[in-house]
């Protein structure tokens, strides 16, 4: 009879855990590619900034050449202490028409009761034509001063308000100059680490253009 050979084992109750092999990549759920905000030479690099380089948030990264932006920050700081200078004067017209509309009012209001007068005056037989004339050129004077007094003052309200709106115009170029003053410097949204740095100092860069990628290496998952 034949002998047939065979291994044999003892069976054991056990969890098995199959391991898969498999090939992919590593991306990042957030990732923010850093731009230049103004054109110009970058001036400054920070601290860390090259591939790889690790980067806290609010870290400056890049700083770009800022005295053109400093310039323009001047001048509309001037052009801002002018309108508002213009304004203040334009309001003191202002009070000083009503005032002379005010005093030209009560001149014609005396001009008027004379003539009145006169021509009571005249009337019971005691005033004279010419009297009477007189007070009626004199009342006509006033009535004209007054009308030129409110016409002066309508221009006094109307320079009021072009210089208001001239004081919010520059108050937007300020903040316009500010803000293109603050795009010089490029600082880290969020902690990460840096890729793809092309930016280097002494290098000039366009607005818009890509300087580097930050990556939040907290927020990784495979595909």
């Amino acid at each position: 009879e034949r002998v047939f050979a065979a291994d044999v084992l003892t069976v054991t109750a056990q969890t098995v855990t199959p391991v898969l092999e498999t090939f992919g990549e590593i991306r990042s759920r957030r990732t923010l590619e850093v731009r230049a905000g103004v054109s110009g030479a970058v001036v400054d690099v920070g601290p860390g900034v090259e591939e790889g380089g690790a980067g806290e948030r609010g870290q400056l990264l890049f700083r770009i050449d800022p005295r053109q932006a400093e310039t323009a920050l001047e001048v509309a700081r001037a052009d801002l202490s002018d309108a508002e200078a213009e304004l203040r004067d334009a309001r003191r017209s202002l009070d000083l028409a009503r005032e002379d509309l005010a005093a030209a009012e009560s001149q014609s209001n005396l001009r008027t009761r004379a003539l009145e007068r006169q021509q009571n005056l005249a009337q019971r037989g005691v005033g004279t034509e010419a009297a009477v004339e007189t007070a009626e050129l004199a009342a006509a004077a006033a009535e004209q001063a007054l009308v030129s007094r409110r016409q002066a003052l309508a221009q006094a309200e109307a320079r009021v308000d072009q210089a208001a709106t001239a004081l919010t115009r520059r108050q937007i170029a300020m903040t316009d100059a500010e803000r293109a003053l603050a795009d010089t410097e490029i600082r880290a949204e969020f902690a990460g680490v840096l890729s793809d740095v092309t930016a280097v100092e002494g290098g000039l860069v366009t607005a818009n253009e890509q300087l580097a990628r930050l990556v939040d290496p907290a927020a990784l998952e495979v595909a």
